[in-house]
């Protein structure tokens, strides 16, 4: 998108975008996540290795979680387990932090749940994360456009920005939860968008 001495875009003009820009992209399918998993803490992970929808994943195991944020070695994994009872910090805290400091999405998982869900829950699990992170490239990816844009009104305008970027995210979630229909149908809706916002 480029917008040179033409109208501001509406909001509705980006979820028109972003709604197609998903839906092309869904259209080809979800592509799997990396087969690895850190694992936070000194917990014995042998028990992780045994169950049986892990055994194709990689587990990298790091004692102290805050070397993981210092070192910057959390950038490589979209996946990460930790124990409930960290001297450190807890569950809870630690996720927050990871969340704060990872762009992309995370499934941030407690070592007590992987070892009691089965495997349907877990490739589920899977599944829904793959998805978020669809809808996640897509915002980016429909604002990135803009940032390009030399002349772009909102370009300094963060508080526009991480408003817009929040819509963006709840209107794709919202899309998808409504439907689990045809992307065609969802194509169709942004057409309709499209053309009510051109009038």
């Amino acid at each position: 998108m480029v917008y040179s001495n033409s109208p501001i875009p509406s909001v509705e003009t980006y979820r028109a975008e972003a709604l197609t820009n998903f839906n092309s992209d869904l259209s080809q399918g979800i592509a799997s996540l990396p087969k690895r998993i850190m694992v936070l803490g000194s917990s014995d992970i042998i028990a992780l290795e045994n169950i049986s929808h892990l055994r194709d994943f990689k587990i990298f195991q790091y004692e102290n979680p805050h070397f993981v944020i210092r070192s910057g070695i959390y950038q490589d994994f979209s996946l990460i387990a930790t124990s409930d009872n960290l001297a450190e910090s807890s569950f809870f805290d630690l996720r927050n932090l990871f969340v704060k400091r990872i762009e992309n999405p995370i499934l941030f998982l407690k070592i007590e749940d992987l070892l009691e869900m089965d495997s349907s829950t877990f490739h589920s699990n899977l599944e829904e994360f793959a998805l978020e992170m669809k809808i996640f490239r897509t915002v980016k990816n429909t604002l990135r456009k803009d940032e390009m844009s030399a002349d772009f009104i909102y370009q300094n305008q963060l508080n526009f920005r991480k408003s817009l970027e929040a819509d963006l995210f709840d209107f794709l979630r919202n899309s998808v939860s409504k439907q689990k229909i045809k992307p065609e149908d969802t194509l169709k809706r942004a057409i309709q968008i499209i053309r009510s916002t051109g009038k």
